[in-house]
């Protein structure tokens, strides 16, 4: 008999938990996203959080995952060839009545206009540098406070081999709060070093499919080494947003545990590019 967990769910008055404190913040600001085909066919599943800006709000996930094309040669992502359409993403609401959270809402998001046109931002040194990260749009459709950016993070001092937390979907058998796997990981290069002449780390971590667009989250417990050389004693805890995660170095081997992490800053330079009237579409070569 087999049976399948349910993750993410919800508080269960039947069910006495023996832990103090509360649910981090940060896990309402990650949504898996569903992968869906122009015929309706399920391209698979990946990760995505949003990201806030005073004029409207964006959905941050690997550019791989919306294009279904590997952004380093442009294989096709799905053993079929299949190409996503649209997403299915999941938006953190407030009760109406309260600040708490209440149970995730659905959305759909159009990949192209005219069917042509990707929706999507990329960063102005893709062809380049092929950074496998994008913002795509969505309005004034999700809460501001459920935002990865609106989350009160520290500028740390960072070594290799610290401890990392890619934050996001590897199973789909998700429901309620829907609340992400925190999968631990740790510097495996030296994180000021780029890998390969372009913006991005390598992180040891046992990840699988599903978890490409996740955030990586930099955290320290107790007194924490900030990047101005001081050092903060005054909290339990202290993050930082460290990156995009992007999929293992070879993905067809699992016994290879390092990951691709792309530099956090890229976000608000794809945002920023956009904002400044330039859009960058999919390569076609």
């Amino acid at each position: 008999m087999s049976y399948t967990i349910k993750i993410g769910g919800v508080p269960d008055p039947t069910v006495s938990s023996p832990f103090a404190g509360g649910i981090d913040l940060l896990s309402f600001c990650v949504t898996p996203i569903e992968l869906i085909s122009e015929s309706d066919v399920d391209c698979g599943h990946a990760t995505g959080f949003f990201w806030w800006t005073p004029d409207t709000r964006y959905l941050i996930t690997n550019w791989h995952n919306v294009s279904g094309l590997h952004p380093f040669d442009f294989r096709p992502m799905h053993d079929k060839g299949f190409i996503p359409k649209r997403l299915r993403v999941y938006r953190s609401k407030s009760s109406d009545d309260s600040n708490n959270v209440c149970m995730r809402e659905p959305f759909e998001i159009e990949l192209y206009s005219d069917f042509v046109h990707p929706k999507w931002l990329q960063h102005p040194q893709f062809e380049e540098k092929r950074i496998d990260v994008v913002a795509i749009d969505v309005g004034a459709s999700v809460e501001e406070r459920f935002c990865l950016n609106k989350y009160g993070f520290e500028e740390l001092w960072s070594y290799v081999g610290e401890t990392l937390y890619i934050v996001g979907y590897p199973f789909r058998n998700y429901e309620g709060f829907m609340l992400p796997i925190w999968k631990r990981a740790s510097f495996a290069t030296e994180p000021m070093i780029p890998v390969d002449g372009r913006p991005m780390y390598l992180v040891d971590a046992a990840t699988r499919f599903g978890m490409s667009g996740s955030p990586v989250i930099r955290r320290v417990f107790g007194p924490a080494p900030l990047r101005d050389g001081s050092t903060k004693l005054d909290a339990w805890v202290a993050s930082e947003f460290a990156g995009v995660y992007s999929g293992r170095l070879d993905a067809k081997l699992d016994e290879i545990a390092i990951g691709l992490v792309w530099y956090p800053h890229l976000v608000n330079e794809i945002i920023v590019s956009q904002q400044q009237g330039r859009r960058f579409w999919p390569c076609s070569s």
